[in-house]
């Protein structure tokens, strides 16, 4: 699911969606971030942002159900395709990835790595192939984390439930 975000507020990003916005007002947030990975994409000299919330690392490729941001892959391509048509450059964008935690001790099956692992592996695969350098990275571990984005600063802050937060 896509939605352009327009309101002066935080915009909430809920699981399988991307969000991208011209808004410099706009702040964009997901809460209580488990196993799933965020994506931020944030284009300085623009002013665009973007969230998605991905699920599962790989999508069916050409998902007809219209839930492409559901997957990490396949989420990943329609940020940046909607970043562009809002006037983004690629060599422009600040990548940022949150998420992949271990929610659940033993989730991996049989010493295979865990779904948030597998997310964030996804990710960085999918970022190195399309030449976009990660310039932040807050996954792993076990706790849930909160995050958001600022469109017109870039900043993006990380707050770990039970934790502190940072800027990441």
């Amino acid at each position: 699911m896509i939605a352009s975000v327009s309101q002066r507020k935080v915009t909430h990003i809920g699981l399988g969606e991307v969000r991208v916005t011209d808004d410099v007002d706009a702040v964009l947030q997901v809460r209580g971030i488990g196993s799933c990975l965020i994506v931020c994409v944030h284009d300085p000299l623009r002013k665009v942002g973007a969230m998605l919330h991905a699920v599962l690392p790989h999508g069916s490729h050409g998902d007809s159900t219209g839930w492409r941001a559901k997957y990490v892959d396949e989420g990943i391509m329609l940020l940046l395709h909607c970043m562009e048509e809002l006037g983004a450059t690629r060599s422009h964008m600040i990548v940022k990835i949150v998420g992949g935690a271990e929610m659940f001790s033993g989730s991996g099956l049989s010493g295979s790595a865990s779904v948030g692992e597998q997310n964030a592996e996804a990710a960085r695969s999918v970022l190195a192939g399309l030449g976009l350098r990660l310039r932040g990275d807050d996954t792993g571990g076990d706790r849930g984390r909160t995050v958001r984005l600022s469109v017109r600063s870039g900043r993006m802050v990380v707050s770990t439930i039970g934790g502190s937060s940072h800027e990441l």
